[in-house]
């Protein structure tokens, strides 16, 4: 492909270009029965002993928030790559779990949820697009990057 577009925490991509354009506040997805739920915003140390529901593999999305978890000695039996929301809220019910989730849940959080802000700016979600500068399609590539770019 020309062109990718990924969410994730900030990283770097070496093995192409890259372009943020934008970016958004990470959140802790809780229960309401959750003493997390009563915090005003989530630092790292918190997610500590969580266990923590992923819509992807940690090395990918998460980069930067598995160097600080495992700086605090987290363990990584404690982490479930779920398929879809419906799962997260379910496994969430069951086992008092958290999820970690886009600002789309802090404006309308599933029921019985509390979305809480993850401080650490670090972890905010990044949206980058991936391509290749030396591709044979580059203008038509730039053209995408310069519309996206007007659209955020």
């Amino acid at each position: 492909g020309d062109i990718a577009i990924v969410m994730c925490m900030e990283r770097r991509f070496p093995q192409c270009d890259s372009l943020e354009v934008a970016s958004s506040t990470s959140y802790a997805l809780a229960s309401l029965k959750s003493p997390l739920a009563q915090l005003p915003s989530i630092i790292v140390s918190n997610l500590k002993n969580q266990r923590l529901l992923l819509m992807s593999e940690p090395p990918f999305q998460y980069e930067p928030l598995f160097e600080q978890l495992d700086a605090l000695g987290y363990d990584h039996s404690s982490v479930s790559v779920i398929p879809s929301t419906s799962s997260m809220i379910h496994m969430m019910k069951r086992s008092g779990a958290v999820g970690v989730v886009s600002r789309r849940f802090s404006v309308d959080p599933p029921h019985g949820t509390i979305a809480v802000p993850i401080a650490d700016t670090r972890l905010n979600w990044h949206f980058y697009i991936l391509y290749q500068r030396n591709s044979l399609k580059y203008p038509l590539v730039l053209r995408f990057i310069q519309g996206l770019r007007a659209a955020f």
